[in-house]
């Protein structure tokens, strides 16, 4: 966790200078506590963007910032937490003295409560919205207020606010959400109050409005997703609530197999799996858990669409849990044994065989499962199950089926050579085998690429550089450095050069100078703006650098480019810069 008096010591060093120096250039406009544990700044950039505190003590519980970035503690957010350790240690005391003015909760403690009453009914009477807030505050003191009309009306509210043309854009969805969480800490104080009536309320708004409204925003940076998903945590809250009334926890149940029916809450994040848990820790209080099977018969015909194969997927596996978790075990064979089809289903019965010893019944399920998703055309889907393959196989110390399934996966088409599992192929032979078997691999591979060569095969790339991708990686793994320099010499482009370069720079410098001399000679002579002549420069001062004897032979290239190139200023000055 986070604490204020050292949060510039956890978190990133970039972070914390970019935030630091917003905060010394007083980009921090303004800073107000909201609330008991809540601060609110803007802090400027290329724009004013909104942050949102939460401190519990010294503590930082919780952070929130509108603008792009992912991570809720970027730059901005620090530069708010360091003007809030400065505010804070303004405030703590001093050597007493005469007040200017008395603070808030010095004039509270000296007005009377006629007064006070008399001042919020005044300014209630004057601020509409400063009524509703009164009003939905104290709701619990009134069962008249329809708290859910109210804050229904609040959302939509803020909504409209941000909205253009019925369409709340990028920039203004954190905005947006920051006005929603204010709400939502309403709450979360109603669930501190034990006002758990109000608390589900208003955490059913928030997720409808919201939910509704996807369609209607471009939430790319995810702040309203993680509103909702703030409130369906309080959802998950009320229902574990040891206090909570059970006629509350039946309404949670219901205002779930109501909301399921949308299938937005599956489109979106991972909305329905969270609403489905609630509902399930839900009925488990209620010691009814039929209820949420229920529930999950309900669903399921719903989504029986070819494109709706996840959230079919996520019900049948809720269901099979949740039976689990009852204990339930025919019912779990049953249903297991049905819906072999889905993915997870079938790894854990292969897990269950495997941990078992029965190893070609697990070998069985996998292969039907690969040939399920090949139908699918899940190739992803089809790799793990072939892993588990080689998982099996190293179970069962079946030495020629990891040998082949290792050396596939190393050496898969159109892809780079896999490192760990050449290394796991090569782990199966004796050092002797393995001299024999390295020999045979390289001579294949040159073959194969020699054959597509004379077959001029359609490849997009070109096919002497199709083999040095591949054989380049396997010499640096087999420290054949004279092969990897023969590799190079076949063709000596710059880009192998530079591969090749932390290998053989200091092993072979003679040989790899030789090399560089008209690779960078043609570079010279192609090179016309400022960021080829750096670049050039830049390669130079990388030679002298890593070949020392190679100084010599570097100036005197630099002469002679600047000897053709007298008038190239700018090109002087890159190679003056090396020299």
């Amino acid at each position: 966790m986070l604490i204020l008096d050292t949060f510039d010591r956890q978190l990133a060093p970039t972070t914390v200078q970019k935030g630091r120096r917003f905060f010394t250039q007083q980009a921090v406009l303004s800073l107000e506590q909201t609330g008991q544990a809540r601060w609110n700044a803007d802090v400027e950039e290329s724009e004013v963007y909104s942050v949102e505190i939460q401190l519990q003590d010294r503590a930082i519980t919780d952070a929130f910032c509108d603008c792009p970035a992912e991570d809720s503690f970027c730059p901005h957010t620090v530069a708010a937490l360091f003007a809030l350790r400065e505010k804070l240690k303004q405030r703590q005391p001093k050597a007493k003295r005469a007040s200017k003015k008395l603070t808030l909760d010095d004039l509270l403690h000296q007005v009377t409560v006629e007064e006070l009453r008399q001042f919020v009914a005044d300014y209630a009477a004057a601020d509409k919205s400063f009524a509703s807030k009164i009003q939905l505050h104290f709701a619990d003191k009134d069962p008249r207020i329809d708290v859910g009309k109210q804050y229904t009306e609040l959302v939509r509210k803020a909504i409209r606010t941000h909205a253009r043309r019925g369409f709340v854009e990028y920039r203004e969805t954190g905005k947006l959400a920051r006005e929603i969480r204010a709400i939502l800490a309403t709450g979360q104080q109603f669930l501190a109050r034990k006002n758990y009536r109000d608390a589900l309320t208003v955490s059913r708004v928030i997720v409808v409005e919201l939910v509704n409204l996807f369609d209607h925003c471009d939430d790319s940076a995810g702040h309203l997703s993680s509103t909702v998903s703030s409130a369906i945590n309080l959802l998950g809250q009320l229902a574990d609530s040891e206090e909570a009334a059970q006629p509350l926890r039946q309404q949670l149940v219901d205002f779930v197999a109501a909301e399921l029916k949308l299938s937005t809450y599956f489109e979106y994040a991972d909305f329905g799996a969270r609403l489905l848990d609630a509902a399930f820790r839900a009925t488990m209080k209620l010691s009814e858990p039929d209820r949420f099977l229920v529930l999950i018969d309900q669903l399921i015909p719903l989504y029986r669409d070819e494109y709706d194969e996840y959230t079919q997927n996520l019900l049948r596996t809720t269901q099979i849990r949740f039976l689990k978790t009852l204990g339930r075990t025919d019912e779990v064979r049953r249903l297991t044994l049905e819906n072999l089809e889905i993915v997870e289903v079938r790894q854990e019965v292969v897990a269950e065989a495997v941990d078992a010893g029965d190893f070609e019944r697990a070998k069985v399920l996998v292969q039907e499962g690969i040939r399920l998703a090949e139908q699918k055309k899940h190739s992803g889907t089809v790799r793990r199950w072939q892993e588990q393959l080689l998982a099996i196989a190293y179970r069962e110390n079946d030495l020629p089926t990891v040998r082949s399934w290792t050396k596939a996966f190393a050496f898969e088409p159109g892809q780079e050579v896999s490192l760990p599992y050449y290394r796991q192929w090569k782990q199966t032979f004796s050092a002797r085998d393995w001299a024999r078997e390295y020999r045979k691999l390289i001579q294949a591979m040159t073959q194969t690429a020699a054959q597509n060569a004379s077959q001029r095969k359609a490849v997009w790339f070109y096919e002497p550089d199709t083999l040095f991708h591949q054989l380049a990686p396997i010499f640096v793994e087999e420290k054949q450095w004279l092969a990897l320099l023969d590799l190079v010499q076949t063709q000596p482009s710059l880009e192998r050069l530079q591969q090749a370069h932390p290998y053989l720079a200091s092993r072979v410098p003679a040989e790899m100078l030789a090399l560089y001399l008209p690779v960078l000679e043609k570079l010279g002579q192609k090179a016309n703006d400022r960021s080829d002549y750096r670049r050039l420069a830049q390669l130079i001062a990388q030679i002298k650098n890593d070949i020392p004897e190679g100084v010599p032979v570097m100036n005197a290239l630099i002469q002679v480019l600047k000897e053709r190139n007298p008038r190239r200023l700018a090109f002087l000055e890159e190679l003056n810069a090396v020299q």
